[in-house]
């Protein structure tokens, strides 16, 4: 309920299976033809990248759904990458699209914003890597991911915190080009000073 001292207590807790579907994807079969190439895009394990997901490297065709288990993932949904290199990192679908069978995607439903479930999602997929490390396989599964539980603030405080982090993540990106740069500009330099290209006056 909605009383007055409730803005200075904690947000509610939910689990995930609360807010959001969790969907496993599927890998249609490689050797009939017909299934990739289509107009879907296709998402990997490797391509969650704690960022926004709007192209894939592979994509399948309508057949490709209906024969296999795959489903239509619809942009805004949440992406996790369960196992593999990329196990725990988290990534927001920016097209429809579907996985394979190390994605799983949470389609929030309406009581959580498809922001904040990717920013919510990131910090508590952490958490579960951070549980999971000593077991030898840090893994994940889909329920683990339905029983982890999020802070699930009203929506328009969802928002607000939505927009503060993707400002920040704005600022890294600006930071990271710049700092690609300067590399680039210092490698450049020390091969003309090492080569003796250009010279310092003592």
């Amino acid at each position: 309920g909605s009383h007055s001292g409730e803005s200075s207590a904690a947000f509610m807790q939910g689990s995930i299976a609360e807010v959001a579907r969790v969907v496993a994807g599927r890998t249609p079969s490689r050797s009939e033809a017909g299934l990739y190439g289509g107009a879907i895009p296709w998402v990997k394990s490797g391509e969650v990248n704690d960022y926004r997901i709007s192209s894939t490297e592979e994509s399948i065709t309508d057949l490709a759904l209906s024969q296999s288990a795959a489903k239509r993932i619809p942009a805004g949904s949440t992406l996790v990458a369960m196992y593999g290199a990329t196990a725990g990192v988290v990534g927001l679908l920016e097209v429809e699209a579907a996985t394979n069978q190390a994605v799983a995607a949470l389609i929030p439903t309406g009581r959580i914003t498809s922001r904040y479930l990717f920013f919510a999602t990131q910090a508590g997929a952490s958490r579960l890597m951070r549980r999971t490390q000593g077991s030898g396989q840090p893994n994940l599964n889909g329920k683990m991911l339905k029983d982890l539980r999020l802070p699930i603030p009203p929506l328009h405080e969802q928002s607000q915190i939505a927009q503060c982090f993707e400002s920040l993540d704005e600022e890294a990106e600006t930071m990271h080009g710049s700092l690609q740069s300067l590399r680039h500009t210092k490698a450049g330099l020390l091969q003309d000073l090492l080569t003796g290209k250009v010279r310092v006056s003592v």
